[in-house]
């Protein structure tokens, strides 16, 4: 039995006739590990020190990558003592943390996460439905990938595409980019003779639609700039010298012009604020314009009224106006729901804390309010799961957190220990690597400080979420994945 034990096992796990795998070989048991889940291979190792010695040796290696291909840095493993690696001693604990860390994917219902990007500067993004793209500041380029459906690991995502922008010089800067759910790309970038080259590209065809250069608009014309992208618009917002805005649209597949309205006084709609566009099912756009009491500030409107304006995206026209009860506070945010014609507001007011707002559109065409929840603890982000309606909440710590149950808004059942605090979900502190949680890891620590950590969401189709952490000057872009039934 002893001739069967490799030297390393031997000098860490003397033969032992109580082991029960000391019957089988290093290969065998190599084998068998590949084939068992991580707890199974935990508890395997709890009982045989031939196991565990057999993990120590070779385990860190492929075989670990292929249990969690994403779960850890790959560097760490990268070599043996003195390269990078862990020591053979360490090797198993570390293991054991994976194992745990891979329960909380399954409980969390977290299928898959990747980093898309790793930039010194924050790139321009969009993600719309299974399609993310976006591009570095510095150079004329733009990458996107296809965010598939379902799948475990890594399987839920295509590989990344790279186009090429032709006749760029030095000093083009791509300054917009907006994807649609249909794979349409649109790109505005200023060229060094002050020129604006408007763009669309079929991320499906791979090829371009149609593309216009126009001179850089001086004087009195109006600077229209890209800020929503729909189904068959393009949608332009601008701001007059005298603080009055205006509204654009182009047509996605031509690039001709549709409409351009001048937001009217009745009602009282003189600012482009936080822009959401809303596709409902019966096809229908509707764009949300927030006006914040902060956006109000900021551009020195103080004689502003905060609150929301809905649009029309067919004809640019606002069609209803709902003044600040409990609305605009100091920041707002609106988000469309999977349910048919309603969507969410999510807004501070006086306090740090969140409030969300349910507003259903009624037979005549207005959006009247149906729910109203608030929250009790400080947060930064808000969005819905697009199965569920789950909310999730960025609290201040950089943790996410389930903060709604799928009937609406009201606050999640929380478990008698956690004490008060959200489920944590997931954990953004780290720009290297998502650590994703579930209830048993309750108790969150913050390694960074708060104000030095910045973290975008985005809700994307198929229970995927976007990313962009950035933290001292590094960013990474990540999708994570969710189980529909989160």
């Amino acid at each position: 039995m002893a001739e069967r034990i490799k030297p390393h096992a031997i000098e860490t796990c003397p033969a032992n006739r109580d082991d029960p795998l000391s019957v089988l070989d290093d290969l065998c048991i190599s084998q068998i590990i590949a084939f068992l889940s991580a707890p199974d291979i935990v508890r395997c190792s709890a009982v045989s020190r031939l196991w565990k010695a057999t993990i120590q040796h070779n385990l860190r290696r492929t075989l670990l990558h292929g249990h969690f291909p994403y779960a850890y840095d790959v560097g760490y493993f990268g070599g043996g003592e003195g390269k990078g690696g862990i020591s053979p001693e360490d090797t198993l604990l570390e293991f054991k943390r994976q194992a745990y860390q891979h329960h909380a994917y399954r409980c969390g219902r977290a299928t898959w996460v990747e980093q898309l990007t790793h930039e010194a500067a924050v790139p321009l993004y969009s993600a719309k439905g299974g399609y993310v793209a976006w591009a570095p500041r510095d150079y004329g380029v733009v990458f996107w990938r296809r965010l598939t459906g379902g799948g475990d690991y890594g399987k839920g995502i295509g590989p990344a595409q790279r186009i090429e922008l032709q006749n760029l010089v030095d000093g083009d800067e791509v300054k917009s980019l907006l994807v649609n759910a249909n794979g349409m790309l649109f790109l505005r970038v200023d060229r060094e003779k002050r020129q604006i080259c408007n763009l669309v590209f079929s991320l499906q065809d791979g090829r371009t639609i149609w593309s216009r250069t126009t001179a850089f608009p001086s004087g009195a014309v109006l600077e229209f700039v890209p800020r929503l992208i729909g189904g068959n618009r393009i949608y332009l917002a601008s701001t007059d010298v005298h603080g009055e805005a205006y509204l654009s649209a182009l047509d996605l597949h031509s690039g001709a012009p549709l409409y351009t309205t001048r937001l009217a006084n009745d009602p009282p709609v003189h600012h482009i604020g936080q822009l959401e566009l809303l596709n409902f099912s019966d096809g229908s756009e509707y764009i949300v314009n927030t006006i914040s009491t902060a956006a109000l500030f900021l551009i020195g409107s103080p004689k502003g009224r905060p609150g929301i304006a809905i649009i029309d995206g067919a004809t640019g026209i606002v069609t209803q106006w709902r003044p600040h009860d409990g609305i605009g506070g100091h920041s707002a945010m609106a988000k469309p729901n999977t349910t048919p014609n309603t969507f969410a507001l999510w807004n501070y007011n006086s306090s740090p804390t969140p409030q969300v707002q349910i507003f259903v559109q009624q037979p005549d065409g207005l959006f009247a309010r149906s729910q109203v929840t608030n929250f009790k603890y400080p947060c930064v982000s808000w969005m819905l799961h697009p199965f569920t309606h789950m909310g999730v909440v960025i609290s201040t710590n950089g943790t996410v957190c389930a903060a709604a149950n799928p009937r609406g808004c009201r606050a999640a059942p929380r478990p008698p220990e956690t004490r008060g605090s959200e489920v944590a979900w997931c954990d953004m502190r780290s720009v290297r690597r998502v650590v994703l949680a579930n209830q048993l890891f309750r108790k969150s620590q913050t390694f960074r400080p708060p104000s030095e950590l910045e973290v975008v969401i985005q809700v994307l189709d198929e229970g995927k979420f976007l990313f962009c952490d950035y933290y001292s000057g590094v960013v990474g872009l990540s999708v994570i994945s969710f189980a529909p039934d989160w």
